[in-house]
């Protein structure tokens, strides 16, 4: 490779939620690892209830294990938060919550945060839903260029959502938003349920791709460690390498199945990473 190091590598805490915090970035450390992306849920950093002092707790520990936050990854996929519900109790609640996880993001010291879309009910039109997340993907784009950040909005999958699930789509909404303060996070997972290439998006937005959610699947299950599924992630990688791609390569490992040994499920992932990168 003649961009793309090790050093982009930035796992996520997501699997480790049987574990506190400290034992995750002792985790990364061990793996020779300088980057994290931090999952905002609980028990590590919980939206709604962790307070200022508790903040800078964390950043205190993570600076002091000499690891940086390349994004804040609040909890937004699942219910109850949904930007682009049709309830507004609840639109309202996720909009809030998700301003709150850029003023942590902001005193984390984090360069940017990860949104998604939100998603509409799957058997209606989608209009309403596709307008009402656009309206709040547009308000954090501006308090996040108050706070001198960035965001990365994430397409997610035909599963996942009705509305930012391909590259049209992503297209479409980022047009409408008309900020440069949104850029792009690809997950490699719904690029391959999609059947989409990698390089069809850096020819669409690269100068805007700021994050990359570097997963594996099996044709059972998605977002396993690196080398535990089908997916052809040397060429992957060697795309990144092509584009000449310096941001942070998220590692999103989900499944109560890793729950019980995080560690080694991480582990894995880096070692087959390692083999590609370093040779």
């Amino acid at each position: 490779m003649k961009v793309l190091t090790l050093q982009q590598v930035a796992p996520m805490n997501i699997h480790f939620v049987q574990y506190p915090l400290e034992y995750f970035l002792d985790s990364v450390r061990n793996n020779g690892l300088e980057r994290i992306e931090l999952w905002g849920g609980a028990p590590s950093v919980c939206i709604d209830t962790v307070s200022f002092f508790e903040i800078q707790e964390i950043s205190r520990l993570i600076e002091n294990k000499g690891l940086q936050i390349a994004c804040f990854t609040p909890e937004t996929c699942f219910y109850p938060i949904n930007l682009a519900s049709t309830d507004q109790e609840t639109r309202k609640r996720s909009l809030r919550y998700c301003l709150r996880g850029l003023e942590i993001a902001c005193d984390l010291g984090a360069p940017l945060m990860q949104v998604v879309s939100g998603k509409g009910f799957f058997d209606l039109p989608s209009d309403d839903s596709w307008n009402y997340a656009r309206e709040n993907l547009s308000v954090l784009a501006e308090r996040a260029c108050g706070y001198g950040m960035q965001l990365t909005l994430e397409p997610l999958s035909p599963y996942e959502s009705n509305l930012v699930n391909s590259l049209d789509a992503t297209r479409r909404m980022l047009s409408e938003i008309n900020s440069q303060t949104i850029g792009i996070n690809v997950d490699t997972v719904p690029l391959s349920l999609t059947h989409a290439s990698l390089q069809s998006y850096f020819n669409e937005f690269k100068p805007i791709m700021n994050h990359l959610h570097f997963c594996d699947r099996t044709p059972q299950t998605g977002w396993v460690p690196c080398g535990d599924g089908i997916m052809p992630l040397q060429e992957l990688l060697q795309t990144l390498d092509d584009n000449e791609y310096t941001a942070s390569l998220g590692l999103e490992i989900c499944g109560t199945a890793y729950y019980k040994d995080p560690a080694g499920a991480l582990r894995r992932a880096v070692d087959h990473l390692r083999t590609y990168l370093e040779g």
